[in-house]
């Protein structure tokens, strides 16, 4: 009984997001979705300004952190 239980609460529970999902998987795929948006172009130049100026430099995350390596004594 506690299985069919289970089953029963399982199935009450995800069907309404099942119901929701195959929706979103049939919905007809827009022509103008899967094409690159028009500024598309503008946003990358942005990303390489940023690049450029050193933005993304991952050296400065190593420094916050502080390894001290001691030695233990004996």
């Amino acid at each position: 009984m506690s299985m069919n239980l289970a089953s029963l609460y399982r199935q009450a529970v995800f069907h309404p997001f099942n119901a929701v999902r195959q929706r979103w998987q049939a919905r007809p795929v827009d022509a103008a979705a899967t094409q690159s948006p028009p500024d598309a172009g503008e946003r990358l130049e942005r990303i390489a300004v940023y690049a450029r100026a050193g933005y993304f430099n991952m050296g400065y995350t190593f420094e916050m952190f502080h390894v001290i390596g001691e030695i233990a004594p004996d």
